[in-house]
């Protein structure tokens, strides 16, 4: 689920599990019903952004290989799901969302480490090769603050909605654990994307408050998790409670102190940042071969473009176009998060609200086709076919039998 461009985990696994498939299949492949929309989809937008880079005056690979290096993800995140599927059948993507789950926890509880501990932190950036790094945010294994604050949210509502599917009492028993390093690690990363996890959380608790708020194991999480943060603020360092307090946790609360005291924003950190990305960061191309087709460039290479909006950059790099085949392949996906209702719900709620979040935050910053994020949507994705394609069989085999 992590990696930066320097230590690109994702795509090392992605390509070592692909192989691994190959080999066991004898260089065969069994797509079922759908699988190879995606790759259709980012083959297509590969040879579009080669095509758009060889008529360009910028000669940047940014786009090919983003195309590239998505697609070889989606393989392996199906042959990791199909290989899911095999062990544990019908119930391989409760299993997949219990395994993201602990693994957004290790994560979190790496980027705390990182945030108490400068050493830990310089030693984590030297592997990722991030060099903005500031001290009162932390990223991880990743080179994204917003973005990695999805994945981490991500955590945290599936530990709220699957938490009865978590098998294992002695797994179960970290869970308080997980769930207020998973919050913490929010709160060190990425402020837009944090309220907006945090608002799908409230959402989930809604809409299952019988279910969730009054169960027992979860007010036995609750009241937990509670002393764990008391714990933890007595054993870190005074110099740590003050970073954390002024430079990480006020800017977070301040907007909504000020909205609820002054019924507005104005003012503050937030509203200011928002001004800025509103009338600094969103403008167009002037020329159209440009504004259709893009001129292949990334906006961080040899032609610097002064906007962090993801739409923005996207439409320099590959035009209007290209961004809404993009933007077509993540409304795709909605619809299949829609679909899910079918199965699970609260599997439809996970995919819908997790796609939807990539989708606004891309208004702020960079969050389509980012590795991390991608690699979530595609292990839903390729969960939602192959679990089809089980009901699918599952449903001829009862035709079947009832013919015999």
């Amino acid at each position: 689920l992590f990696g930066s461009e320097v230590l690109d985990v994702i795509l090392i696994v992605s390509i070592l599990a692909f192989v691994h498939y190959l080999l066991r299949s004898r260089g065969r492949v069994k797509w079922v019903r759908g699988s190879a929309i995606p790759i259709g989809v980012l083959v297509g937008l590969c040879w579009y952004s080669l095509v758009v880079m060889l008529f360009s005056d910028h000669q940047e690979f940014f786009y090919p290989l983003k195309f590239a290096r998505a697609t070889i993800n989606y393989l392996g995140v199906y042959t990791v799901c199909a290989w899911y599927r095999r062990q544990y059948g019908a119930d391989a993507i409760y299993v997949i969302l219990e395994h993201v789950y602990w693994a957004t926890f290790i994560h979190g509880f790496i980027m705390i480490l990182q945030y108490i501990d400068s050493d830990m932190a310089h030693f984590i950036y030297t592997l990722s090769g991030y060099h903005r790094w500031k001290s009162y945010r932390v990223t991880g294994l990743t080179i994204s603050y917003n973005t990695l604050t999805l994945v981490q949210g991500f955590g945290l509502l599936v530990g709220i909605v699957m938490q009865d599917h978590f098998r294992g009492r002695a797994i179960r028993s970290l869970f308080p654990m997980s769930m207020v390093v998973l919050l913490l690690s929010m709160l060190l990363a990425g402020r837009t994307a944090m309220y907006l996890m945090l608002a799908f959380a409230a959402i989930a608790l809604l809409i299952g408050w019988r279910k969730i708020l009054l169960n027992r194991r979860f007010i036995r999480i609750a009241v937990t998790s509670c002393a764990l943060l008391l714990v933890l603020r007595q054993v870190v360092s005074d110099s740590v409670i003050y970073r954390f307090n002024t430079l990480t946790l006020q800017p977070l609360i301040s907007p909504i102190e000020s909205f609820l005291r002054d019924k507005t924003m104005a003012g503050t950190y937030a509203a200011r940042s928002l001004d800025i990305i509103r009338n600094e960061m969103y403008f167009l191309p002037e020329d159209q071969a440009t504004l259709w087709f893009g001129s292949s460039v990334s906006g961080r290479g040899s032609v610097y473009i002064s906007s962090d909006v993801g739409y923005v950059l996207m439409v320099f790099g590959i035009g209007i176009v290209g961004t809404a085949a993009v933007v077509a392949f993540y409304i795709y996906m909605l619809v299949v998060g829609v679909k899910w209702r079918r199965y699970d719900p609260w599997i439809s709620f996970l995919m819908v609200a997790f796609t939807a979040s990539v989708l606004v935050l891309n208004l702020k910053e960079q969050t389509l086709l980012t590795r991390h994020a991608f690699t979530i949507s595609m292990l839903m994705l390729c969960s939602w076919y192959l679990k089809r394609s089980n009901a699918q069989q599952d449903s001829a085999n009862r035709v079947t039998a009832i013919g015999d």
